[in-house]
């Protein structure tokens, strides 16, 4: 992959981002991914780099004014942090928008946003106002509470009266009066629903910064089967290396076209290990249930993951279990899953004997484990379009 600084310009400001790009000529799908608050473009250049290993072109910037104090010149834009704001963070990601889609190695077409925190929030209210179309869009933890942090007076860490604000608001970042008077007289979830493509939001249930009951609303205020809502159990705002690389698979599966169908919750029950000739061998016993629309049922006693650790340190993970319960209709049916690791990712193979349900045997499956303490949880993604 190569790597390629851009700069865009903003009422005279200048805006700096980064381009990580595969290799080859061709056009590719993009993913323009957003800062959070105080962040900047190298937050998120690792995010960028496995998007590109994935094929698509990635983007990322720095937001105008929207960068602590010690984030090196480099990395940062233009503009004071009392000048930015919800609506100037909009007007920053169209003129990325603006400068991708134009980009010789992308696909005007397949465009898509990506944002963390605050950035999650910005590319959710920037999606319906985008010239551009904007092919999908993934909010990871979006802020959404920020209009009702303004109208309580503790916007971005400061802590002020709501009804006679301080021309600077001394927070993380030193904002402006005019950030708070925007934020409080904002209803932003009018503003996500001006945006009519698909929607991924990924939200941890342990999040003490934006409570997770912001991106259920969220969820809600898009049309019928439009958005998508996974919720991580024990994740706060942010989350260790395996969370946030597993919000990252997901997000990546949404990206390719895949939607999460639906998901095992895995309790762990037992754990035996012996060793044999080729290495350690380690067997995890577990219960667990599913609940989605398409299935719901309750994993059958004997399920177990046979993970075979080699005198090298290589392992290999085969978890083989069966669900019975019933499909949408209420008719009652078996789920069965093999789940190995093939080619660096999750390839179950999935069986189910109900009739509604045959299109699941021939599908290409893949899934996310998201860990935590009690036993993961494991996402099954296909091709949106794999039951028609």
């Amino acid at each position: 992959m190569t790597k390629q600084a851009f700069t865009c310009d903003r009422d005279g400001l200048t805006i700096r981002g980064m381009a990580v790009l595969p290799e080859g000529e061709e056009k590719r799908p993009a993913v323009i991914v957003c800062h959070g608050y105080s962040g900047c473009l190298t937050d998120n250049l690792p995010v960028c780099e496995r998007l590109a290993a994935a094929g698509f072109a990635a983007f990322t910037f720095s937001f105008c004014g929207g960068s602590r104090a010690d984030i090196p010149p480099e990395a940062k834009s233009d503009g004071d942090t009392t000048a930015m704001s919800l609506r100037t963070e909009r007007e920053d990601l169209l003129r990325v928008i603006a400068y991708a889609a134009a980009h010789p190695r992308v696909d005007p077409a397949r465009l898509s946003l990506m944002g963390y925190s605050q950035g999650g929030a910005v590319a959710g209210i920037t999606a319906g106002f985008s010239p551009v179309p904007i092919h999908r869009l993934v909010m990871v933890f979006p802020a959404l509470c920020i209009p009702d942090h303004a109208r309580r007076g503790c916007l971005g860490g400061a802590h002020y009266d709501p009804a006679d604000p301080p021309e600077v608001l001394e927070g993380l970042l030193r904002l402006g009066r005019a950030f708070h008077e925007e934020a409080a007289a904002t209803d932003i979830y009018l503003d996500l629903e001006r945006y009519a493509g698909p929607v991924l939001i990924l939200h941890g249930t342990a999040d003490q910064v934006v409570d997770y009951t912001y991106s259920v609303r969220a969820n809600a205020a898009y049309l019928p089967g439009q958005s998508r809502l996974l919720l991580v159990r024990d994740m706060g705002h942010g989350g260790s290396e395996e969370q946030m690389n597993a919000v990252l698979d997901s997000a990546m599966a949404f990206l390719r076209g895949q939607r999460p169908w639906f998901s095992v919750r895995v309790v762990i029950n037992g754990v035996r290990e012996h060793r044999e000739d080729d290495g350690l061998v380690r067997e995890v016993f577990f219960t667990g249930w599913c609940d989605s629309e398409l299935f719901k049922g309750a994993v059958q006693p004997g399920a177990c993951d046979t993970q075979r650790v080699a005198p090298s340190g290589k392992t290999t993970l085969h978890a083989v279990y069966t669900l019975s319960g019933v499909d949408a209709a209420g008719e009652a049916c078996t789920l069965s899953a093999v789940n190995s690791m093939r080619g660096g990712a999750w390839k179950p193979e999935v069986r189910c004997d109900s009739p509604r349900l045959q299109w699941m045997n021939t599908a290409d499956w893949t899934a996310v484990l998201e860990h935590s303490a009690t036993g993961p949880t494991v996402r099954f993604f296909a091709d949106e379009r794999a039951a028609d």
